[in-house]
């Protein structure tokens, strides 16, 4: 279900990068990695008043800003703010 929705969401020429798994190209690949890490197991929040938006000419913008994971499975588990950037 949760893989459905991004399926949507997401373009085919994709590119995802994470500082462990490193670049993914394929939208199958980061989808499957969503379903087995996120879907259902993670609900992400946002850290209010931390998003950056700078635009880049002629191409889009870059957003910068921290984020946390809160573990649905362990409710006692840690959740540390943790930066994010999209372009």
């Amino acid at each position: 279900m949760c893989s459905e929705k991004h399926a949507l969401l997401y373009v085919e020429d994709l590119e995802s990068f994470h500082d462990k798994a490193g670049l993914s190209t394929l939208k199958l690949d980061i989808l499957s990695s969503n379903e087995e890490n996120i879907c259902g197991k993670v609900t992400r929040t946002l850290v209010e008043g931390s998003i950056e938006v700078y635009p880049i000419k002629d191409y889009g913008a870059a957003e910068i800003g921290y984020h946390k994971f809160h573990n649905n499975q362990e409710s006692n588990a840690k959740s540390q703010a943790v930066k994010f950037i999209v372009v």
